[in-house]
């Protein structure tokens, strides 16, 4: 795993894999295995796409990757760790954020998309907006971007 380069997406499959023999890796007692598997799961974290896909492999080895960064003796291993750490916080953050699509959140980024002859206080616009934020949250936060999809939710 040391010498590839990952040039395509990194899905949930690929990391059932590969964190088995990152976690071993990681809790290895020498520093050169330590090192590599820090810098393999840092440039792996890169190229996924849907960080919600590695929510579930995180807390196996973001605590390895930690203890990694604090504890390594060789300063420049233990920088490849605290880099490693830094980008599985961020994947971590991005995987939050994107669960998070709440209607409300919806709502705010379309209400300034609607043509000004539209008021938010009509009869039942207020009801139609709101169920409109909800089915899109719905459908961003299940990753139904397919045009398909949308297209057949808006004629229900």
């Amino acid at each position: 795993l040391a010498a590839t380069v990952f040039v395509q997406e990194i899905k949930s499959p690929a990391l059932a894999v590969t964190v088995p023999l990152l976690f071993r890796g990681l809790k290895e007692r020498a520093t050169d295995i330590r090192r590599k598997a820090c810098t393999i799961v840092d440039n792996m974290c890169k190229m996924i796409e849907q960080p919600e896909e590695a929510v579930a492999f995180m807390p196996k080895v973001m605590p390895l990757v930690e203890k990694a960064s604090n504890e390594i003796p060789d300063p420049e291993a233990r920088a490849v760790a605290a880099k490693a750490l830094a980008t599985l916080q961020d994947l971590e953050g991005l995987a939050i954020e994107a669960k998070q699509m709440k209607p409300e959140a919806v709502l705010q980024a379309l209400l300034p998309l609607l043509p000004t002859s539209v008021s938010a206080e009509g009869v039942g616009v207020k009801e139609g907006l709101e169920h409109v934020g909800r089915v899109c949250s719905i459908m961003i936060s299940n990753n139904a971007f397919d045009p398909k999809a949308w297209q057949t939710v808006v004629k229900e």
